[in-house]
């Protein structure tokens, strides 16, 4: 296996491993981050963790979870899964990027790269994300990447106690 799947100037998309644990761990255990992404998302993010997701994404058929990094070091996390049935066609994405890394274009390359990977290679038609209405910043690296703001989807994000607004946003092959 390669070391990375997909490579700009400075950012890499490629299959996590086990060195990169110690890493995942010390920037994914950040409120800053899990705030913004679904329950499934532990915090505090223990090394435990790491090592579930690590084996699941490993076991799985496809590895659809990816690291986002440079040469020196894991950055952030990028993965895609297929919606099943009538939107069998359609990935849902989603990512997050370290907060040393935040405003450095590495959440927009790596969006760009994978988005770019999941229509030249897997048989989908349309790419969509979910964002929290005040995440400002992923909604400027949606915009920046080509997706278009679909829907307000009110009311349908719980976290931390309190009901917010998403926003569906959504980039098509052609």
């Amino acid at each position: 296996m390669s070391n990375f799947l997909l490579k700009s100037d400075e950012v890499l998309v490629r299959y996590l491993n086990e060195d990169d644990f110690y890493t995942v761990v010390k920037y994914a255990n950040n409120k800053k981050i899990a705030n913004f992404l679904k329950d499934n998302f532990p915090n505090p993010y223990k090394y435990e963790h790491i090592e579930e997701f690590y084996i699941a994404t490993t076991l799985a058929s496809e590895i659809t979870n990816f690291a986002i990094a440079n040469e020196k070091e894991f950055a952030g996390m990028i993965g895609f899964n297929y919606l099943k049935d009538i939107k069998r066609f359609t990935a849902e994405i989603g990512y997050w990027v370290a907060e040393p890394y935040w405003g450095k274009g590495y959440a927009s390359t790596a969006l760009s790269l994978v988005s770019n990977y999941i229509f030249s290679k897997k048989n989908v038609s349309r790419i969509q994300a979910e964002v929290r209405a005040d995440n400002i910043a992923s909604i400027k690296v949606l915009e920046k990447v080509g997706f278009t703001l679909e829907g307000v989807l009110k009311e349908s994000f719980f976290k931390n106690g309190k009901m917010y607004d998403s926003l569906l946003y959504a980039k098509m092959k052609n």
